[in-house]
């Protein structure tokens, strides 16, 4: 059971060999039965309704193979494969919440195994790239928040400086007045 369970050619070989042997079991009924009906010839007519038999045997084992056929290729292949293509467009829609299904072991199967596997680890990347970009963006903001206090203590610090400068000049332009007048008092003192 294994081989069929894991291929998808052999679940067609085993499908379309089912059928094959049901067909060479119709035809060999047939001919039997065509067969032991020839073997009295008195009744030609009982032979003919044989092979009518056979016939009629053959086209029902025949529409019943088909219709196995059909049924399992359907099953086993068609069904996987659109479950499988359904789970894929939710995937490409971005929804990396709904699992991907595999029911089989075949091709199909571990396709859908794999592609789980992709979606387990985009959804994790995502995950953690939305978790990096929530991090850059608190750390901008606290960038944000130091430029524009850097840029306010910048300024008052360039304020202070002013303020120093104007009263050093001040003291500057006291001095030299002191200055000038202790010089005219050293004059006048020396008259």
């Amino acid at each position: 059971m294994y081989w069929i369970k894991h291929s998808i050619r052999n679940k067609l070989l085993m499908i379309s060999g089912t059928g094959t042997l049901l067909l060479i079991a119709a035809a060999l009924f047939g001919l039997w039965t065509a067969w032991s009906d020839i073997q009295t010839l008195e009744h030609k007519e009982s032979a003919q309704n044989g092979i009518l038999l056979s016939l009629g045997t053959m086209a029902a084992a025949v529409s019943i193979a088909f219709f196995a056929f059909l049924w399992l290729v359907n099953k086993h292949i068609i069904a996987p494969a659109n479950q499988l293509v359904h789970d894929l467009k939710k995937l490409a829609d971005g929804d990396f919440t709904a699992p991907i299904s595999h029911s089989t072991d075949d091709e199909i199967g571990k396709i859908s195994a794999s592609a789980e596997q992709l979606r387990n680890s985009l959804g994790s990347m995502i995950i953690r790239i939305n978790e990096l970009m929530d991090e850059s963006h608190s750390a901008a903001i606290q960038l944000s928040s130091s430029a524009s206090q850097i840029a306010s203590g910048s300024s008052k610090q360039s304020e202070a400086a002013s303020a120093t400068a104007a009263a050093v000049e001040e003291m500057a332009v006291s001095i030299a007045s002191v200055a000038e007048n202790a010089d005219n008092v050293n004059q006048i003192s020396r008259q």
